[in-house]
């Protein structure tokens, strides 16, 4: 099939300003229901066992205690990486301001929008700017024109590391691996890690990656009425 795209137009009267305004926040919908670090230690001395039934408990029941009271969170914490991650604010605004009217032989809509994102993670961003503008004449009896034009501009931010040089799925994928007896960070300062780094230490390092997209249609028709419910049109976009 095909797919019509087309943008609201000018009507003749009067030039009319409007505005549009929004304001909301964003937030997970479901996240895993992780196990904490005593149940997975429990889990994964039973795993041992199953494995081979003469190999010593990686966690005795004394360190597996330590790890459920939070008795001594610098070596036996109990570290949620999902609550730790999602610390973004999820605020987003929306401004739009659209002028259009016109009269039998002209008519215009011209509308500027921005959009600003905050992600549900720091420090993820995005920040939008469009502009749309529809202007149709009425040359002559026979003879139509009309132009659209539509520029839109994002900013995109989102964290990485110098460490892996991966961007935000690098900070999805460790935070979903890495285990709860792990410390996020402890009270000397230094930060807990495994082999392959600490996720929330890479967002603390306030790396981003920019990029900037920008994106410009434009398209232009001709209508010559040839006689009544006889017409040809061309157009040209860009």
């Amino acid at each position: 099939g095909v797919i019509l795209i087309t943008t609201k137009k000018g009507k003749v009267g009067k030039t009319v300003i409007s505005y549009a305004g929004n304001i909301g926040w964003q937030s997970p919908t479901k996240l895993p229901d992780y196990m904490n670090s005593a149940e997975y230690a429990e889990l994964y001395n039973e795993a041992q066992k199953n494995d081979n039934p003469n190999t010593s408990p990686r966690w005795t029941e004394e360190q597996i205690q330590k790890l459920r009271d939070g008795s001594y969170p610098d070596n036996y914490p109990n570290t949620d990486w999902q609550d730790l991650l999602y610390k973004g604010s999820g605020l987003q605004t929306s401004h739009n301001i659209n002028l259009s009217g016109g009269t039998d032989k002209v008519r215009y809509m011209t509308s500027v929008g921005y959009l600003n994102q905050q992600g549900i993670i720091k420090p993820t961003s995005k920040k939008q700017y469009s502009l749309r503008t529809n202007l149709e004449i009425k040359a002559t009896s026979k003879l139509d024109f009309g132009v659209n034009l539509s520029y839109t501009r994002m900013d995109l931010q989102e964290p990485t590391n110098s460490y892996t040089g991966g961007g935000v799925g690098q900070i999805f994928r460790q935070t979903n691996l890495i285990s709860p007896w792990i410390p996020y960070r402890k009270s000397n300062g230094d930060y807990g890690t495994i082999g392959d780094g600490n996720p929330i230490a890479w967002i603390d390092l306030n790396q981003t990656i920019d990029k900037k997209r920008a994106y410009f249609l434009g398209i232009g028709s001709l209508r010559y009425n040839i006689v009544d419910n006889l017409f040809i049109k061309g157009i040209l976009s860009y």
